[in-house]
Order: C-alpha cells, then structure tokens, then sequence
C-alpha cells in the first residue's frame, strides 16, 4: 500500500478516524472529571550573612550560608519549625503533608512548595512556611559562641501566590495525548476496515 492507497483509504473512512479522535476526547474528558485538581504554590528564601563588615567576611559568609542551606531545608520541614508556621486554618501536620522543601545546589536559596487542593491553601501554607523560617530559622542554627550573635539572617525572595490553574491534571496535555492516540487508533481502524470491506467474499 502506498501513500495515494493509504490516502484514498482515509478519505472512504473517515468516519471511522473522527469516531475514534471523538472517542479519546470523551475519554480524556472523563479523566479530567473524575481527577481531583491538585494546585502548586512556591515561596523562596535566601541565607544571607549577618552583618559582614570586610570583604573577607561576606566571602567567608557567602560560603557558610551556601554549605547550611541543606540543613536549612531539612530544618524548615521539620516538626520544630512546622509548629511555629501552623496557623488556625492549617495545623503543623498538615503542613507537613502539604510543604516540600529543597535548596538549589551552590546557593543559599531555599524552595518552599506547597500542594493542595485548595490554591489559597496551597498559597497560604508556603508563606507560613517562609514567614516561619524566616523568623525561626537564624536561632535554630545557633548562635556565634563568642558575640552570641546570630550567624545568618534569612530573606523572603518570593511570597507564593494563588495559583489560576491546577498543577495536576495537566488538561492540555492529556487532551494533546487524547487526540494523538485518537487519530492512531482512528488511521488504523480506518486502514482495518477498508481492507476487510474490499476483501472479496
């Protein structure tokens, strides 16, 4: 079969490749139905050095705040830090099952992303996280034991905000993947059904 047999083979039924693009589109559309929407928000936080008065100083603390945000993060989803960022509409453990904490390698940035099923949730539950860290995080890592100062002052880059738009299910794509697996099954189906309807009895 060349492309001139396979093109006049589509063009006799093309019903059969619209039923079948038609059919992934319900298919798809159940899916996204039946899905619970899940939305992302994302707040960011930076390690900075405590006052550096010499250039020696904002190097040595550039290094030491870059080599404590691991710790950082492992320290903002932890128990201590989640109670101090519950509020009254989300409690610690809730926190703890909504917030993912990462640091970007050889910075001193910190992600904090929530998911929920709510965006003000999701929104709300990453800026008390950062406000949290914010407030708590420089005395958890201890203070210099000779001036008692703290190390490391921590700034809020980003505040999340309510996400327009779930983060999962992706409706765009499971709609593109719908009706390419569509027109798949509708050219084969189309191709079956020609060769079976001209085979001669």
């Amino acid at each position: 079969m060349d492309l001139r047999d396979l093109w006049r083979a589509l063009s006799r039924r093309w019903w059969a490749v619209l039923g079948c693009v038609a059919l992934a589109g319900v298919a798809a559309y159940g899916y996204l139905a039946a899905t619970p929407a899940v939305y992302q928000a994302s707040s960011e936080i930076v390690l900075i050095a405590n006052s550096p008065t010499t250039i020696g100083e904002t190097a040595q603390g550039v290094s030491t705040t870059t080599q404590l945000a691991e710790t950082a993060a492992t320290i903002i989803d932890s128990p201590a830090l989640l109670e101090a960022a519950a509020t009254d509409e989300l409690s610690a453990q809730q926190l703890a099952d909504m917030i993912s904490v990462a640091s970007r390698t050889l910075t001193s940035t910190i992600d904090i992303v929530a998911m929920s099923d709510s965006p003000a949730a999701a929104a709300q539950a990453a800026n008390a996280a950062a406000q949290a860290a914010r407030d708590e995080l420089p005395a958890l890592l201890g203070a210099d034991g000779e001036s008692g100062d703290l190390p490391l002052a921590v700034t809020v880059l980003r505040e999340a905000s309510e996400p327009s738009a779930p983060f999962s299910p992706d409706a765009k794509g499971v709609m593109v993947i719908a009706v390419a697996l569509g027109l798949c099954g509708g050219i084969a189906a189309a191709l079956v059904i020609d060769v079976l309807r001209r085979r001669p009895a």
